[in-house]
């Protein structure tokens, strides 16, 4: 609590928002962690991205196994979206509206709400988000997109056409889960900020961490490497008036969920094991000294 109150002043939750968090029962909502979250950064003066109103993943049993029409489906997500944006309305900046709808090469990814509803639960969702709270910042999120590639060009046409079409999205979030050892080009994830930027997009990037598990060399030699691609990548987003944000993915290594999902020796983020600040942390703060 001491180490987020001193350095960061914006928070995501990275589960009690989600889905089957909020909604463990039909019709039946509990939003007390997302609460003691919200609680805790008005305390200390934090802005709140809420994460996250539609997700492949984090589908409650009750959904996931019951028989439910195309309209009752609707009705389902319609519920769900007045339901947390309503309860937190006026006290979120900014909510991760749709997350990773895309498969790497750029198609719909299969999901629940695709096979019951079909693509238009996109649209769907931005605007009961924002009838639901339009003071709140409504944003596509995704990894993968934040350098120049096929995924990121499917997200850019997707997000054009939702402009297009008068559908209240307002940014887009780079989740930038990558790897110090091969980091995206600071100069193509710019010239990506600025197209989305020219849409009349915000840009965040809202999931920081940068993968130890593939580094070479020493202890410290790895540490160097990792602070210079948050500094890159801290550089890119200064460079963009568009860029609003940049969220790490976890404060210590200790309760990092690349452990988990990739190596029990990852070492990701911006504080060590024991909560002491990482050469990374030197690295950004460098960065932000330039700040326009």
């Amino acid at each position: 609590m001491q180490v987020l109150g001193q350095n960061f002043d914006m928070i995501t939750p990275e589960t009690e928002m989600k889905f089957d968090a909020v909604e463990p029962q039909p019709g039946q909502f509990d939003f007390s962690g997302a609460d003691k979250l919200v609680t805790f950064a008005r305390a200390n003066h934090m802005a709140v991205r809420g994460h996250v109103l539609v997700w492949h993943q984090a589908i409650p049993a009750w959904f996931a196994n019951g028989s439910y029409d195309r309209d009752e489906s609707i009705q389902v997500l319609h519920d769900l979206i007045d339901a947390e944006v309503g309860h937190f309305r006026g006290q979120v900046l900014a909510w991760d509206v749709v997350n990773e709808a895309l498969f790497d090469d750029g198609s719909y990814r299969k999901s629940i709400w695709l096979d019951r509803i079909g693509p238009d639960y996109v649209t769907m969702a931005f605007q009961w988000a924002h009838q639901d709270d339009p003071s709140a910042l409504l944003f596509y999120n995704d990894y993968g997109i934040e350098a120049l590639n096929t995924k990121s060009n499917a997200a850019y046409a997707l997000l054009k056409g939702l402009k297009q079409e008068g559908v209240p999205i307002d940014g887009v979030g780079f989740q930038m889960h990558i790897r110090a050892d091969a980091p995206p080009v600071q100069a193509s994830v710019q010239a990506n900020m600025e197209r989305f930027a020219a849409l009349g997009l915000a840009v965040h990037i809202t999931e920081m961490d940068v993968s130890t598990a593939y580094l070479r060399g020493t202890p410290d030699q790895q540490m160097s490497q990792q602070g210079q691609v948050y500094q890159q990548m801290a550089g890119a987003c200064l460079a963009v008036k568009a860029c609003g944000a940049l969220v790490v993915w976890g404060v210590s290594d200790r309760h990092t969920w690349l452990r988990s999902f990739l190596d029990p020796n990852e070492r990701p983020l911006l504080f060590d094991d024991d909560y002491q600040a990482k050469p990374a942390y030197a690295y950004l703060l460098a960065a932000l000294q330039y700040m326009p």
